[in-house]
C-alpha cells in the first residue's frame, strides 16, 4: 500500500494569479478566507451533530459564513457536495476546503495513535494513515487535523491517546509516518498542537504549562520540528498558556521559531475558538486585542470564533495591523487550495462510488486487524494465556461495550464493532460468564 497513489492536479495557478485573485477581493471576502466554522451551521443539521468545543458567534450572521474559505465537521460526501452547490448558487466562486479530525482511521478504524505507536512499526503506521486518507478523500475531506505530536508524560491528561508517548524523538518519527501516509492517500496534514500542550499541569485539559527553555527545546519542540521534514501543509496552535503567555501571544515561538528559524511557510490555524479564549485567559481585554495578537502571530485561519471578521476592519482603520499582513495570510490559504487542486475541481477526489468501494473493504479490514494485533502489549501473563476454554469469566463494565474504537473514531459505528464478550465467545465457541457489565 505504500506506493505513491496521490493524483496530482493537472493545472495549478501561479502565485501571480493567486495574488491577482486577492487584489480583486473585498476586505470582507479576505477575512472570510481566514475564518472557519462548522458546516452544520450552514447545513441546518446542528441537532444531529456531535462536535468538539463551542463555536463563539457573538452576533455573527451565519448566512455570511457561506463565503468562508474552509469548514470542518461535515457529515459525509453528500453534505459536502450539497454545500458546494449551494455556494455556487449564491455566486461564491472561491472553492471551500473541507477539514476533519481523521486521527486513527476514517470509516475503517485502526487502534488509537498511542496504541499504534506501541507497534514500533513505522511502515504499518504509514499504511494505516494512507488507508484513512483514501477513505476520507473519497468522502470529500481535503485536510486532516493530524498528526498530534505533543510530548506527554502525565497519564492523567485526557489526550494521551492521540500521542505517541513520552519520547520526543519517537513522537517525531511517528508523526512523520502519519504525514507520509496522509500524503500518499491524498489528503493534507496538520501537525498539532504547537506547542507544549502535552505538559498541562495536573493533566487537566486546557490547563497552563510551565516549561523551561532547555526542556522546551530539547524535548517538547523536537517532534514538531521533525515533522517539517515531511512538509506538512498546516500547523495548529495549542490551547495552553505557556510560561504565562497564551501560545498565540508568543511571537518568539510562533513567528521567530516556527516561521523564521524553521522556515515553515504553510498555514497556521488556531484550535477551536482559542483566539477568543485569550480573553478568558486574561491576556486580551476584548475581541480587538485578540485579533491583533493573532494577526501579529501570523495566524492564517481562525477556527470557530469571529475576531478577524469583527475586529480586523477597525484595526486596519486605526493602523494597528496592515493590509499586507492580511494579504499574506490569505495568500497562504489560497496556496493550500491551489495545491489541493480545488481550483481545477472544487470537489477534488469526492467520489461516492470509490468511497463505497474502499470503505470497510476486505483489504482495509485486514490492515486494521493487523494493526490491532501488532499494537497489543502483554505486560505480564501469570499463566492466564492461552485461555482455557472451560473457565473464562469477564469481569467489569466494559465486557459488553461496543464503543471500543477510542476517541476521534471519525465515521466508525459502535454497532458494527465486536465487544470483548463477543470476541471471546467467538474464539471459544461458547458463552462465557460476564459480571459487572
Amino acid at each position: 500500500m505504500r506506493k505513491n497513489i496521490q493524483e496530482k492536479p493537472k493545472k495549478f495557478l501561479t502565485e501571480t494569479q493567486l495574488k491577482e485573485k486577492i487584489a480583486k477581493m473585498s476586505l470582507r471576502e479576505k477575512l472570510l478566507e481566514l475564518t472557519q466554522y462548522n458546516a452544520y451551521l450552514l447545513m441546518k443539521k446542528g441537532k444531529e451533530k456531535t462536535v468538539t468545543g463551542t463555536s463563539v458567534l457573538h452576533g455573527l450572521d451565519t448566512e455570511e459564513l457561506w463565503g468562508m474559505g474552509s469548514t470542518l465537521n461535515t457529515r459525509d460526501a453528500e453534505e459536502i457536495i450539497a454545500l458546494r452547490k449551494e455556494r455556487e448558487k449564491r455566486g461564491i466562486k472561491e472553492p471551500v476546503a473541507v477539514m476533519h479530525d481523521v486521527v486513527h482511521g476514517y470509516r475503517t478504524i485502526c487502534p488509537v495513535p498511542l496504541a499504534l505507536s506501541c507497534s514500533f512499526d513505522l511502515p504499518l503506521i504509514e499504511d494505516c494513515a494512507c488507508m484513512a486518507a483514501l477513505e476520507a478523500r473519497y468522502d470529500g475531506i481535503d485536510v486532516t487535523f493530524s498528526p498530534m505530536v505533543d510530548l506527554v508524560r502525565d497519564a492523567r491528561w485526557g489526550r494521551v491517546m492521540e500521542a505517541a508517548g513520552e519520547d520526543g524523538y519517537y513522537a517525531g518519527e511517528v508523526g512523520k509516518a502519519f504525514i507520509r501516509g496522509y500524503h500518499k492517500g491524498g489528503i493534507a496534514a496538520c501537525v498539532k498542537h504547537f506547542a507544549g500542550y502535552g505538559a498541562a499541569e495536573a493533566g487537566k485539559e486546557y490547563n497552563t504549562t510551565d516549561i523551561s527553555e532547555r526542556t522546551l527545546r530539547e524535548y517538547y519542540l523536537r517532534a514538531y520540528r521533525a515533522c517539517l521534514d515531511e512538509k506538512p501543509e498546516m500547523f495548529m496552535s495549542s490551547f495552553n498558556v505557556l510560561n504565562g503567555v497564551p501560545v498565540l501571544g508568543n511571537k518568539q515561538l510562533m513567528v521567530d521559531t516556527l516561521r523564521g528559524e524553521w522556515g515553515f511557510d504553510g498555514i497556521l490555524i488556531s484550535d477551536y475558538a482559542i483566539v477568543y479564549d485569550m480573553i478568558t485567559q486574561g491576556y486580551c481585554a476584548d475581541s480587538d486585542e485578540c485579533a491583533k495578537v493573532a494577526i501579529d502571530a501570523a495566524l492564517d485561519i481562525e477556527m470557530c470564533s469571529p475576531t478577524y471578521l469583527q475586529s480586523v476592519p477597525k484595526l486596519l482603520e486605526a493602523g494597528k495591523v496592515t493590509m499586507a499582513q492580511v494579504d499574506a495570510a490569505v495568500l497562504r490559504v489560497l496556496k493550500l487550495k491551489n495545491k489541493l487542486g480545488l481550483y481545477e475541481n472544487p470537489n477534488r477526489y469526492t467520489d461516492l462510488t470509490k468511497r463505497d468501494e474502499v470503505q470497510l473493504s476486505p483489504a482495509h479490514r485486514a490492515l486494521a486487524l493487523k494493526a490491532a494485533e501488532e499494537s497489543c502489549v502483554l505486560l505480564k501473563n501469570n499463566g492466564v494465556l492461552p485461555l482455557k476454554t472451560d473457565s473464562v469469566a469477564l469481569i467489569g463494565p466494559f465486557a459488553c461495550e461496543k464503543a471500543v474504537f477510542g476517541n476521534w473514531g471519525c465515521r466508525g459505528k459502535a454497532e458494527e464493532t465486536v465487544s470483548l464478550q463477543e470476541g471471546v465467545e467467538r474464539l471459544l465457541g461458547h458463552k462465557v460468564i460476564v459480571a459487572g457489565g
